[in-house]
């Protein structure tokens, strides 16, 4: 770190862990590769951290969005990972956990946020529903009815 101004490694040599001084040098405008060099790491490691960073953000900025729909995009799968793009995710209205069911159906893959999922179910069961039918009172009703059968 002898090449840093002495402002910067001041600053730098309080943090507490390399990812923290990755960080901080990250937004002073260092590239990954001369923070690699200055901190004498491997430049994946101040990848990593940079782009978990990065993703981490995006998905933030998903979680209070309702589902939408985007336009067909080209996707590559390389070592059997599919990275989505922040347009899409947006458009799944993902939660703070990142987490998707995924299914493959006639060939085409299919993936689903659990928000998403709850809403579709939801849906699917009000169409079934008689108006003004209380499900949960019956379903109790018919439990007790049940319980005192085997008693």
């Amino acid at each position: 770190m002898n090449s840093l101004p002495e402002d910067v490694r001041g600053a730098i040599d309080t943090l507490p862990t390399k990812s923290a001084k990755i960080r901080a040098l990250d937004e002073r405008g260092y590239k990954r590769a001369d923070i690699a060099r200055l901190l004498e790491i491997r430049y994946q490691h101040v990848r990593n951290v940079l782009e978990a960073d990065r993703m981490k953000a995006a998905r933030k900025k998903t979680v209070s969005g309702e589902p939408g729909t985007t336009s067909p995009i080209r996707l590559e799968i390389e070592n059997g990972r599919l990275v989505l793009p922040p347009q899409i995710l947006a458009a799944m209205a993902l939660d703070e956990d990142g987490q998707v069911s995924a299914a493959v159906q006639d060939g085409e893959l299919r993936v689903i946020s659990p928000r998403t999922a709850f809403r579709r179910a939801a849906s699917i069961a009000a169409r079934h529903k008689k108006p003004g039918e209380r499900v949960v009172d019956t379903f109790l009703a018919e439990r007790k009815a049940m319980w005192n059968e085997d008693a």
